[in-house]
């Protein structure tokens, strides 16, 4: 069975949550990767940077729920803390 197109507007919040999702994971690796180097030597400083990271995931599902015109608060935005467990996880 085909799908219905969808209209412009649909297809523009999509495109803007996955801008979103782009722009955000850029920081996101930069962050693991300065937990990664800090860990061993300042452990306080890459807690820190976990705690920022996971500030910044739960920011951007946030962001993106609200280009869809959602609730942001919302069991969703939890998954915006997964890369910050995936880094305490991997270097803490």
């Amino acid at each position: 069975m085909a799908r219905a197109p969808m209209s412009t507007q649909k297809v523009q919040q999509w495109i803007i949550s996955l801008l979103v999702l782009a722009v955000s994971c850029f920081p996101l690796g930069a962050l693991t990767a300065a937990v990664a180097m800090l860990a061993d030597e300042r452990h306080d400083a890459a807690l820190v940077l976990v705690g920022v990271m996971a500030a910044l995931g739960i920011a951007a599902v946030s962001a993106g729920r609200l280009v869809h015109r959602l609730s942001p608060v919302s069991p969703w935005t939890l998954l915006g803390l997964l890369p910050a467990l995936a880094a305490a996880a991997l270097y803490l």
